[in-house]
């Protein structure tokens, strides 16, 4: 992630809407994973067997991770060094964290060569073409950073679903799978029904991306 003045519960959730997403296997890295909470409890859930994370904060307690990392992603060195000493990996998650990166394109880039061939990259990034985002600009001439959200205030760079997938094509990844965000309110369940499912990127907060290697970037 970015800021390490960030308070510790900004780092501290546990990312169970992508649990379902992740492959058993034996080795993980939680990429931009804060304190870690999300790869310990994937490995109490006996998702993987070794668990790890990196990231500008240091976990509070480590012990219950097999390795941790502190330091800058945007330094192509800290993953290498990573791969080097703890990987490779199969699989890698990088979950809300492309955003909040001047240059995710060397970040994916360097997740990349830390994967096994047949490994996984499981990411979310968040949609700038939600409507939480388009109708104050469309309508109010309004663009408001915020605390969290789509307009987190530490986000440097924006996605729609298109652009996302390119950044991971581009990298070398192979998409399997594109998943929406569960649509959060009622009228916005209903507009998307209204319309047939065609109005579900405007109603969709993040795209889940669940991707494996397939050629060199």
């Amino acid at each position: 992630m970015s800021d390490s003045s960030f308070p510790k519960n900004y780092y501290g959730q546990v990312r169970r809407d992508i649990f379902e997403l992740v492959p058993r296997c034996q080795r993980l890295i939680d990429v931009g994973g804060g304190l870690g909470q999300t790869a310990i409890a994937l490995k109490k859930s006996k998702v993987c067997d070794i668990a790890g994370v990196v990231d500008l904060v240091a976990p509070l307690d480590d012990s219950e991770l097999d390795f941790a990392f502190e330091g800058d992603l945007a330094d192509p060195a800290l993953l290498e060094r990573i791969t080097r000493e703890q990987g490779p990996f199969d699989v890698a998650l990088l979950l809300d964290v492309v955003e909040h990166f001047a240059c995710p394109e060397a970040l994916v880039k360097g997740i990349y060569t830390s994967i096994k061939p047949g490994g996984y990259l499981i990411a979310s990034i968040p949609n700038v073409r939600h409507c939480s985002v388009l109708l104050p600009l469309l309508f109010g001439g309004r663009w408001d950073y915020e605390d969290e959200g789509v307009l987190d205030r530490t986000h440097l760079r924006f996605f729609t679903r298109n652009t996302a997938r390119a950044l991971i094509e581009n990298a070398g990844f192979q998409i399997e799978r594109i998943l929406p965000s569960a649509t959060a309110s009622r009228w916005q369940r209903l507009g998307n029904a209204l319309t047939l499912g065609l109005m579900r990127d405007f109603f969709t907060i993040q795209y889940y991306f669940v991707a494996t290697l397939s050629r060199a970037p």
